[in-house]
């Protein structure tokens, strides 16, 4: 598998070439583990326009494993598709389905200028940047948006770093904190 950078920083798009796939898939379940529960309790509900659209996303690649260990049929990928969105978040909010929107903040901004919520529970987990599409905000003034439009304290961000087969994760500050796990026993190295 060859996972290729966003490229939102410059022109050229960086590659890693992964030998093992299951190896980054693996590691992507065993971090949210480490900051979350386990992943098959959750409804995952992705916004990602743009890492969609493009071949060789690690992103992608863990949010579809995500969706299908998930027990909650729910979970899926919303390009665009706005109202199937709110739908889909609507109903994991009336049946107190534990559910996480991950999104590109872009894409969450504009969702949730034309779909304002109040879902206290709703885990909001921003991948961060504009993309070209919105001038770039601090990510304390895009957590202060995401958390009054969606209305919700759980507002997260989450950093892919396939250079390194790992995620880094923002879950009470701003600050990014990641673990190393060995693949032989799956105990955290430091």
């Amino acid at each position: 598998m060859v996972f290729g950078s966003s490229g939102t920083t410059g022109t050229n798009r960086s590659f890693h070439f992964v030998r093992d796939i299951q190896h980054y898939i693996d590691n992507t379940v065993q971090l949210w583990q480490h900051y979350f529960d386990s992943v098959e309790q959750y409804c995952f509900l992705a916004l990602l326009p743009g890492y969609l659209e493009r071949e060789g996303s690690s992103l992608i690649s863990m949010i579809t494993h995500f969706i299908k260990i998930s027990k909650h049929k729910q979970s899926g990928f919303y390009l665009r598709n706005h109202d199937e969105l709110f739908e889909k978040l609507s109903e994991c909010q009336q049946n107190e389905i534990p559910t996480v929107l991950f999104g590109v903040s872009h894409a969450l901004l504009d969702f949730s200028e034309k779909y304002p919520l109040s879902y206290p529970d709703l885990m909001i987990m921003e991948t961060g940047g504009m993309k070209g599409h919105l001038p770039e905000i601090t990510k304390s003034e895009l957590h202060t948006l995401l958390a009054v439009r969606f209305g919700s304290k759980h507002i997260h961000s989450e950093y892919g770093m396939t250079e390194l087969m790992s995620q880094s994760y923002a879950t009470d500050s701003i600050l990014f904190r990641t673990k190393c796990f060995t693949t032989s026993q799956n105990t955290p190295n430091q």
